[in-house]
């Protein structure tokens, strides 16, 4: 192009640098304006005489009057801690916002990004430190720290945090970005601490022991009527309960059980632990405590662990001592050992109870067997059950005809086998070994020979 004169002429009133203004008009008005262009600049010295026309300064101005291309902000993705996707929770420390290019725009380069953010319907402010683009064709990843976040006006529990972006090139052209697509549901607010409960299961629980019968315990938490445990559509939240602990006396806790999910509030959620789980616990012995606890985790990712339970479980897998039956006679009526006639109105079962505290309050049970030799059957033949009251004693049951009579299998000459179960307060047994006493049932009396007369006349 070809120098034009540009801006009014200035007189020379002192050998010092002169400032000559132009305005954007004039500036506009030049015949080779034109986005994109570079215009240069020089001065032209006149005196009394003569005109001379310096030369072009070094410093070139390049016309860049379009803004930056138009976008939106990308995703916004909380950092460390727990993460949720769309939420903001108690555990995290800081918000990653990604702000894409959708076109090489070399006039970013040296340009900067400042990100802005509002709560709810609030007025986007300026938030964070602006950042200084360095290769404007690839996304650009911005952290907003924590004290950005919460120092944001209306920031508290339950509201939307929506973050968009200023871009200015490095003429100085701006374009505000569309907010990102992801909104942030703030929620700090950790679950309310459950006071959980354990039922132990097996073939003979009983409650606050572990014994030796024992399969498995069942962790109940009890879940708070808090909208905040399920999602924000109403599902069922792919959190929940995330783990169950366990520990022996002071041991470390350790995850036990299979992590449960939310299906309904003001109820409770039930975890099943195995019995293997438990046996391996460290510290695992006779005449330990078991304890337990539950961690709940929220639909934005806040934790909370729950008291220990008040149903500590005490190990006791010991069982009674080995005994045996010491006698079974019948009563009433013609009393025959080892057998069972149809005068017969009863049985009385003769079983030793050792000196053992556990034995008291526990139960004491005569099983009848009936066949030819003897086979202990789970639950089966059950003909008395009795609490033990005394210990360091012979308890005697006594078992009415009735009973004996409507065994299953109960005939003449079948052969009763009985045999005795103990078992402590804490729900561990021994049957009575060896099985040795029995009754033979014979109820059907001989028959009466016929008595005749014989005459004999001598």
């Amino acid at each position: 192009g070809t120098y034009e004169i540009i801006g009014d002429s200035t007189t020379i009133s002192a050998l010092s640098p002169i400032v000559i203004p132009v305005s954007a008009t004039d500036f506009q008005a030049l015949s080779d304006y034109a986005d994109g262009a570079d215009i240069e600049v020089r001065a032209v010295l006149s005196d009394l005489s003569y005109t001379t026309f310096g030369t072009a300064s070094a410093s070139i101005i390049h016309i860049d009057v379009t803004a930056p291309i138009d976008s939106e902000v990308g995703a916004v993705v909380a950092q460390t801690g727990t993460v949720v996707n769309n939420f903001w929770n108690g555990t995290n420390q800081s918000l990653r916002v990604t702000v894409p290019f959708t076109a090489s725009d070399l006039s970013m380069l040296g340009g900067n990004i400042q990100l802005q953010a509002r709560i709810n319907n609030l007025p986007y402010v300026n938030t964070g430190t602006p950042v200084t683009v360095e290769t404007p064709t690839s996304p650009v990843n911005i952290l907003l720290g924590r004290a950005d976040i919460e120092g944001l006006v209306g920031f508290g529990s339950g509201v939307d945090l929506y973050v968009g972006a200023q871009l200015t090139d490095n003429a100085g052209n701006l374009t505000l970005y569309e907010a990102s697509q992801t909104v942030v549901r703030i929620d700090t607010t950790q679950p309310t601490d459950p006071v959980i409960g354990v039922t132990p299961m097996g073939e003979n629980p009983v409650a606050g022991r572990w014994n030796m019968l024992t399969d498995s315990a069942v962790v109940h938490v009890p879940l708070e009527n808090d909208s905040t445990l399920l999602h924000l559509d109403g599902q069922v939240a792919t959190v929940g309960i995330t783990s169950v602990q366990m520990r022996v006396g002071t041991n470390a806790w350790t995850n036990v059980g299979t992590a449960a999910l939310i299906t309904a509030l003001n109820d409770s959620a039930h975890v099943t632990v195995a019995r293997n789980e438990i046996v391996g616990l460290t510290g695992y012995q006779d005449g330990a405590w078991i304890f337990s606890r539950a961690r709940i985790v929220d639909q934005a990712g806040n934790a909370d662990t729950s008291l220990v339970s008040d149903d500590s479980l005490q190990i006791d897998i010991s069982p009674p001592a080995a005994f045996q039956v010491e006698s079974v006679i019948t009563a009433g009526g013609s009393v025959v050992e080892n057998y069972w006639n149809a005068s017969n109105s009863g049985v009385e079962v003769s079983v030793p109870i050792a000196n053992d505290a556990s034995l008291m309050t526990g139960t004491l049970e005569i099983q009848v067997y009936v066949g030819d030799t003897w086979a202990f059957v789970e639950g089966e033949g059950i003909a008395a059950t009795e609490t033990i009251e005394q210990i360091n004693t012979t308890q005697v049951v006594q078992i009415d005809s009735s009973v004996i009579e409507h065994l299953a299998g109960f005939d003449e000459l079948t052969i009763l086998w009985f045999n005795a179960i103990i078992t402590d307060r804490n729900g561990n047994r021994t049957l009575s070994s060896p099985v040795t006493h029995y009754l033979e049932v014979d109820q059907i009396a001989p028959d009466t020979a016929a008595i005749g007369l014989v005459y004999d006349p001598d």
